[in-house]
């Protein structure tokens, strides 16, 4: 900012040697020369302002590439975890297929497959369960207790849920008066009790939570006696979410 000012001081020096300098011209230059003066000084006054805010520039740039480098390496931790956790499932997935000879249930009986959720270990209710019954079978409870011992290790959430048919309860309506939607639930709830409670291998009760749908999310469609069987049923779900999380049922999963 010195610069106009020392061009300035030229400039009024010639003119006051030819004497030709008028007051206004005067005035005019010594006006122009305190406005330099007024803004040189303005610039010295924010200087450490200035100098503040790019040292603030700075550090938040130095910050922004430490942790664009973090998470490129959570990028690749997950990346790795997630490798990890397929590896464990598809393992845990042939154990689990083999549960339900080996527990004398059917072929049929105990099926596990892969959703978008997690995996799901879907109990036909014949193997848990009289008809319209929430207590649970013998059968069903070396079953359970299979299952157990292989969950209880997990850190993952797990949902069990409770699924009927679409045929009204009728022999049992005094015990379930709302229906097919308590029985479902009521099973559920029944067979999470034993998985935390009664099972050899306890499952820790903080990892489960219960959901009975009742007739709402079938399996088959159609009301043959094959279709209904198949509805009527135990899913346990383990979710794909780490401990300390609790996703809702994903629409269309099942």
């Amino acid at each position: 900012m010195k610069g106009p000012f020392l061009l300035a001081i030229p400039a009024l020096l010639a003119l006051l040697s030819t004497g030709c300098v008028t007051k206004r011209e005067y005035e005019r230059l010594k006006n122009d020369r305190d406005a330099l003066d007024a803004s040189l000084n303005e610039l010295k006054r924010s200087q450490p302002d200035l100098e503040a805010e790019n040292r603030r520039l700075k550090n938040e740039v130095e910050r922004l590439e430490l942790l664009a480098g973090d998470k490129s390496r959570n990028a690749a931790d997950a990346s790795a975890a997630r490798r990890e956790y397929e590896a464990k499932l598809a393992e845990l997935q042939k154990r689990l297929e083999a549960l339900g000879t080996g527990a004398g249930g059917g072929n049929d009986d105990i099926e596990v497959m892969q959703t978008a959720e997690g995996t799901v270990v879907e109990i036909k209710e014949g193997v848990l369960f009289d008809s319209g019954k929430k207590d649970i079978k013998a059968k069903g409870q070396e079953i359970l207790n299979k299952i157990a011992a292989e969950i209880a290790p997990l850190s993952y959430k797990i949902r069990v849920e409770g699924h009927t048919d679409s045929q009204p309860v009728v022999k049992s309506l005094a015990q379930f008066p709302y229906g097919n939607m308590q029985l479902a639930a009521d099973r559920a709830l029944e067979v999470a009790h034993f998985l935390t409670a009664k099972a050899s291998t306890k499952v820790d009760e903080s990892r489960l939570y219960v959901a009975g749908y009742g007739p709402h999310r079938p399996r088959a469609a159609g009301n043959t006696p094959e279709a209904m069987r198949k509805n009527r049923r135990v899913d346990i779900v383990i979710l794909n979410a780490p401990e300390g999380s609790i996703h809702g049922p994903a629409e269309g999963s099942k």
